[in-house]
């Protein structure tokens, strides 16, 4: 985050190797997320499987990402990550079930509600057919 701008209005995803990192600086990071203009919030980033995954407000909504996947995994228009997503360190509105390879546990809110889903995310974007409220 750059300060000073607020996590909520621009943050960036960087990954790097840090094994052969030149340096801490970020040029030398990749961008997974955000955007130079300064008006995306990426938040709660995890890895899985080997795959990282992130919420972000791109689409005006804080969904759910995969890096290298185009679009959201679970496009829709509310807000996961829970009541108040980027506000507090160490809060994980997404997670996945032990033992179920890409099946994904997740809280959004809707119509001032919060609601538990689960959706098989393995292969990308979640078909409709397979997200259980």
């Amino acid at each position: 985050w750059n300060h000073p701008a607020m996590p909520w209005d621009s943050t960036e995803l960087r990954v790097t190797d840090i094994y052969s990192a030149k340096s801490n600086e970020s040029r030398d990071h990749k961008l997974i997320a955000g955007r130079e203009d300064g008006d995306t919030s990426v938040i709660q980033p995890a890895y899985q499987g080997g795959r990282l995954y992130y919420i972000s407000n791109r689409s005006g909504y804080y969904n759910i990402y995969r890096a290298g996947f185009e679009g959201s995994i679970l496009p829709m228009e509310a807000d996961f990550g829970g009541p108040t997503p980027d506000r507090q360190l160490g809060q994980q509105g997404f997670s996945f079930m032990p033992g179920k390879a890409g099946r994904l546990v997740a809280q959004y809110n809707k119509n001032g509600r919060s609601v538990l889903l689960t959706a098989n995310v393995s292969d990308g974007r979640a078909p409709a057919s397979d997200i259980k409220e």
